[in-house]
């Protein structure tokens, strides 16, 4: 019984329509990302490489005539391209001859290809593991025996995989599932339907006025908890069942889903899984998985609003786990962090981590096997929380309270103003928000400005800072004679080979020219790109004075930047309780009741919300303009905006500087919209998490779609008004947006202080 009352307070029309559309959300997102699959060119490929196959298994003779006869036509290819690279003819080029399929992407080359590995998976994954256990073995040996963590590993190592060399993998195609398994969408919709259903389970009682009578009901403590619990647990199974499985669907229409009885190892990315699944078994698993890891979060949202009683730490805890996960999963394999992404949530959250190979973690220089350390975690801490749900223990219901003889002192009360700061910053813990949203600002900024600069980028800059300035004689002769001299250097090459074998040139001459040629091959990358925006200011020079020769990344990475998320998710957190709360503790009532609470408190709390949003915009600001002088040299701000090419559309002369102010006013008002959006829609839902709910999905909706290539929402994104790609195109954005809040806040202005009110 009480557990059916539980589903029946939590499973609201709100939240059942917040599922369904994420849910919607889940299957088209993935429909559009593969929507190429349900082309006919896509089944004709299919259809193509079924028959090869089928051809292969049952006339290996009439395949191998086809073979050949694709061999022999490659050949001559081959050879008339050489011919017109370094012969005498002229510059024509052949085209190959496709005959068994003939698409624009697609030939009887990419056809064999892939015909030729799904034959060879068999050798391929054993010269794979063969590789692996070969060096498993020379790294035991420079260990030694002395024991330790790498001993440890390297030895289990040797002994998990070398069963694995004699296991059959069968030569069939795999269709559908390493699509299927590498998705990551779904752990987005997954975690916004937890934050909806769950971070409030224990603070629906609060809001209804229910507390109290519960304290004091007979099974109104532990009892209701554990419904609570098992409402999570149960509520939780099913969405992610439903959120994970869905988008098989996708794959089973369009590329048509493989038989599920094929070893994993089959799939591209579990080469070095160390189980002996089948893929319907890993499906089982892998779902499994993700139960336990999501109910676990799900637990701990809901856990952490039942001791807080507020639902604000649950968003902020999410979006600190997102963002170190996001900032984990990105660290590049060749970085000596790279062992840290096997922590990040996002990927354990995945799953797939956990069974792609063998991990281990050195805890006290022993080897624990990372994947039962991970399950073992998140089963212990699921007992935790419900441990810790049903030792809770809340204020009493009724205080006994003592009168004492104490003079009692007057305080000057609080300006209106000063109310709204001292309610929402200290009593809401809103400076708590600010610096955990700083520390991740700062932790994403750097992340974002970091140059990661390779060697081809190092040259460009080399080249750039020789031609750096106006566009001169000297500059485009410079770029001329380089260009040249790898050009030539590069064409010579068949024939100092053919010299060299010949006894032509001596190993001096030959070396000579090798060193020649490394360099020309090592900068002919970085060239193109110097002779590219030689071109493009060539072109424009003329017609707009002031074009320089500038290396502008950072300043690029600058008017670039994507959507702030730390700037949505501070506001959403800070501004979705302006009006919520009072509506929350039912003191809106008085307010609106009282002499000064209708109009001055309304004017009050969108000052205070943009107040807040002008001291946020500057520090992140700052932090942004920080990483960005300490990681590039932007002394050209003076230089012509058409500089770069970037902007080449832009019909008005203006310096990089100017359209930097430009593009901080447009951003900082986009900013100060936000909050005053979030603002008014907590008073219009009267509720936190509804308006954290519809105020993520309005900014993020737009955002994702325009991501995937879907730009019909783009009029109404918040992302294009605080990081428009160029500040002229987005003028129907600015709009827009602009009558959307000015709409929205008439609205609520209406609903606070009422069309009949009358001073």
């Amino acid at each position: 019984m009480l557990l059916r009352g539980e589903f029946a307070k939590h499973l609201t029309k709100f939240n059942l329509l917040l599922v369904t559309v994420l849910f919607i959300m889940n299957i088209g997102i993935t429909a559009y990302q593969y929507r190429d699959d349900f082309t006919a060119d896509s089944r004709l490929i299919r259809e193509t490489r079924e028959s090869m196959l089928e051809l292969y298994f049952s006339d290996t003779d009439e395949y191998q005539r086809l073979k050949e006869d694709y061999l022999a036509r490659l050949a001559d290819y081959e050879a008339s391209q050489y011919k017109a690279m370094f012969g005498n003819t002229d510059k024509a080029r052949a085209v190959f001859e496709n005959k068994l399929i003939d698409l624009a992407q697609y030939g009887d080359r990419q056809l064999f290809s892939d015909i030729e590995r799904i034959i060879n998976t068999q050798d391929r994954y054993r010269s794979s593991i063969l590789s692996l256990l070969r060096d498993s073995a020379l790294r035991i040996q420079e260990v030694g025996d002395s024991g330790g963590y790498l001993y440890e590993y390297y030895a289990d190592l040797l002994r998990l995989y070398d069963p694995y060399t004699d296991l059959s993998l069968p030569a069939a195609e795999i269709r559908g599932w390493n699509e299927y398994f590498s998705l990551q969408t779904p752990l987005i919709f997954l975690a916004l339907a937890s934050l909806g259903l769950f971070c409030g389970v224990f603070r629906a009682d609060s809001h209804a006025g229910m507390c109290g009578i519960l304290r004091v009901c007979k099974r109104g403590g532990r009892e209701t908890t554990g419904a609570k619990l098992s409402y999570i647990v149960l509520t939780s199974a099913v969405i992610i069942i439903i959120f994970t499985l869905s988008p098989l669907l996708i794959f089973a229409l369009s590329s048509g889903l493989s038989e599920g009885g094929a070893p994993i190892q089959m799939l591209d990315i579990f080469t070095y899984c160390r189980y002996n699944f089948t893929v319907g078994q890993y499906l089982l698993i892998y779902t499994v998985v993700r139960i336990i890891i999501f109910t676990c979060f799900n637990l701990a949202i809901a856990v952490l609003g039942q001791y807080t009683d507020n639902e604000a730490p649950a968003f902020v805890l999410t979006a600190v786990i997102a963002g170190i996960g996001a900032a984990l999963s990105s660290v590049s394999p060749s970085s000596f962090y790279y062992f840290l992404q096997k922590f990040s949530i996002l990927e354990i959250a995945n799953v797939n981590i956990l069974f792609t190979r063998y991990r281990g973690l050195n805890i006290f220089d022993n080897c624990a096997d990372y994947t039962v350390v991970i399950l073992i975690s998140a089963l212990l801490l699921i007992t935790v929380f419900i441990t810790g749900a049903l030792l809770h223990r809340p204020a009493p219901a009724i205080r006994v309270r003592r009168e004492n003889k104490r003079s009692a002192t007057v305080f000057n009360p609080l300006s209106l103003f000063s109310a709204e700061g001292y309610k929402h910053m200290i009593c809401g813990s809103g400076f708590l928000i600010l610096a955990a949203s700083f520390v991740l600002k700062c932790i994403m900024s750097g992340i974002y400005y970091d140059p990661h600069i390779n060697s081809s980028e190092m040259i460009y800059m080399d080249y750039i800072a020789r031609v750096a300035g106006p566009v001169t004689d000297d500059n485009l002769s410079y770029i001329e004679n380089e260009k040249n001299y790898i050009d030539s250097t590069l064409n010579q090459y068949s024939s100092a080979v053919e010299a060299f074998g010949n006894g032509k040139i001596t190993i001096d001459e030959y070396r000579d020219y090798m060193n020649r040629y490394n360099y020309a091959f090592y900068c002919r990358h970085a060239c193109d790109r110097l002779c590219d925006r030689r071109d493009y200011l060539v072109g424009i020079a003329d017609s707009r004075p002031g074009v320089e020769f500038i290396y502008e990344e950072g300043i690029d990475r600058y008017l670039a930047a994507p959507l702030d998320i730390v700037m949505v998710l501070t506001t959403v957190f800070m501004c979705g309780n302006i009006f919520a709360f009072e509506y929350d503790s039912g003191f809106s009532k008085i307010l609106r009741l009282s002499k000064r609470g209708r109009k001055p408190v309304y004017r009050r709390k969108l000052i205070f919300s943009l107040t807040l949003a002008a001291a946020v915009y500057l520090i992140f600001s700052g932090i942004d303009l920080y990483f960005l002088l300490t990681n590039y040299n932007v002394n050209y701000l003076s230089v012509n905006i058409i500089s770069m090419p970037r902007f080449a559309d832009i019909a008005v002369d203006m310096s990089i500087g100017t359209y930097v102010i430009l593009y901080k006013i447009v951003t900082a008002i986009g900013s100060m919209l936000l909050f005053v959006f979030v603002t008014v829609i907590s008073g219009i839902f009267e509720n936190r998490v509804k308006t954290m709910v519809v105020s993520t999905l309005a900014v993020f909706i737009p955002y994702v779609t325009d991501k995937y290539g879907v730009s019909v929402l783009n009029a109404v994104s918040a992302a294009n008004f605080m990081a428009p790609l160029n500040v002229f195109n987005a003028l129907p954005t600015y709009l827009v947006c602009t009558g959307a809040v000015i709409v929205l806040n008439h609205i609520m202005y209406v609903k606070w202080y009422g069309r009949g009110y009358k001073r």
